[in-house]
């Protein structure tokens, strides 16, 4: 699939659903992505917290060809349920382009 796929705010669903919509993101069930945050990071209902913002690491469960929703589990069981859109453009990267520079030593 892609190596990194933008969104604007407005492409995510907070009501079931709870989709975002990616014209032709190529995406499969299970697939791990990497969120980047916009401006303001989009947020959900944690089990023991409201309003928190989505992890790092997430998990693409394919909606259809231009539908993804998120998972915080690679079972594709614990859906993410957004409240808030965020702000700005936000993007998901597969994890397996990433690049994390080393921390220098000293």
């Amino acid at each position: 699939f892609n190596k990194q796929v933008t969104f604007p705010n407005t492409a995510v669903e907070i009501s079931s659903p709870y989709h975002i919509e990616i014209t032709g993101h190529g995406y499969s069930d299970g697939d791990k992505v990497f969120y980047i945050a916009g401006s303001q990071p989009i947020k959900y209902n944690h089990s023991s917290s409201t309003n928190v913002e989505i992890p790092n690491i997430v998990y693409v469960k394919r909606f259809d060809n231009n539908n993804i929703t998120l998972y915080n589990d690679s079972d594709l069981t614990n859906l993410i349920q957004f409240t808030e859109t965020g702000a700005g453009t936000h993007a998901l990267s597969d994890i397996k382009y990433l690049y994390f520079a080393p921390k220098s030593a000293g």
